[in-house]
């Protein structure tokens, strides 16, 4: 939480200056699907064919990493099977989190960069469904920018929690696999942000 308060500080400061502050970065952890302490949970015990957190926990892991986030206290993915109301392997949002954009064809990076970079300043994550024609999609958290250039979004570099590897970490790693992103999230939106880009929905 430290952390998160000095990035916004700066933030701050850089604005009262006439600046744009070049990083901001929140204290986000990182919860991987494959972690062995809870790859094997089932998504939906009670489901049928039911998948586990390993295989397609994308989404609650993501959850859990922004419910950390916004607590201050540890919660895990599998603490929130059955806790968390699912339809087979899909999520239903709990309440209090918003869709701040939405493309159903999926947007570029750039073209998303004015919500996310809000959101991060806002002291909130941004939870990000990308997308590709060819895998479908999958959820990732982002957590901050840095190396950003006045009006010039091609500049930005977004800086992600990737539940399926701690090897991407920024969305500049994940374009070969999901060019686009679909829908972007965060928990109790300030009125600055909400219905920042489209109506609300389940996704």
């Amino acid at each position: 939480m430290k952390k998160r308060t000095a990035a916004l500080l700066l933030t701050l400061l850089a604005a009262c200056c006439g600046a744009l502050a070049e990083t901001v970065v929140l204290d986000a952890p990182l919860y991987l699907q494959k972690d062995r302490r809870w790859r094997g949970v089932l998504l939906n015990p009670e489901g049928k064919g039911a998948k586990t957190i390993g295989e397609a926990g994308c989404t609650l892991s993501c959850l859990a990493m922004a419910e950390t986030m916004r607590t201050g206290e540890e919660v895990t993915p599998d603490s929130l099977v059955g806790r968390i109301e699912m339809t087979g392997d899909e999520l239903h949002w709990p309440k209090g989190y918003e869709v701040l954009a939405r493309s159903q064809e999926g947007m570029l990076v750039r073209d998303a960069a004015p919500v996310l970079t809000a959101c991060i300043e806002s002291g909130r994550p941004a939870l990000v469904c990308l997308y590709s024609g060819e895998l479908g999609t999958h959820w990732v958290l982002v957590y901050g920018y840095e190396d950003m250039e006045p009006d010039d979004p091609q500049t930005l570099n977004f800086l992600i929690r990737d539940p399926g590897t701690k090897d991407r970490i920024t969305f500049n790693m994940t374009k070969e696999w999901f060019p686009k992103i679909r829908v972007i999230r965060t928990y109790d939106p300030p009125e600055s942000l909400r219905g920042a880009a489209g109506g609300e929905g389940d996704g």
